[in-house]
């Protein structure tokens, strides 16, 4: 059998997703580019998912957010934690300052 496992990319910013059976790695995709648009990603430093849906939380960090990618990796309009600035990005001005992970 195979697992999916995520790891945060900060300093190229984006999530790599990868396929573990037994001891083999192989490369699934990035998700994510840098930028700071709902949906880019701009130094994610946290990366988690949600088991019962396989939803992927991601730790936006330096754009102040939390978004939700679903197990397909569709997003981009997809839910974000925080509350819409004028530009209908979702921001969390003062909560996310220097976090390093998330958990669900």
């Amino acid at each position: 059998s195979s697992s999916t496992v995520y790891f945060a990319d900060p300093y190229n910013h984006r999530i790599s997703k990868w396929s573990l059976s037994g001891f083999t790695a192989s490369f699934v995709a990035h998700l994510g580019s840098m930028g700071r648009d709902l949906g880019q990603l701009y130094y994610p430093f946290g990366v988690s998912v949600y088991q019962p849906t396989g939803d992927v939380y991601i730790l936006n960090t330096n754009n102040h957010r939390v978004e939700v990618r679903q197990r397909a990796g569709a997003h981009l309009e997809g839910p974000c934690m925080g509350r819409p600035a004028a530009d209908g990005s979702c921001w969390l001005a003062g909560l996310l300052t220097c976090r390093r992970g998330v958990q669900v």
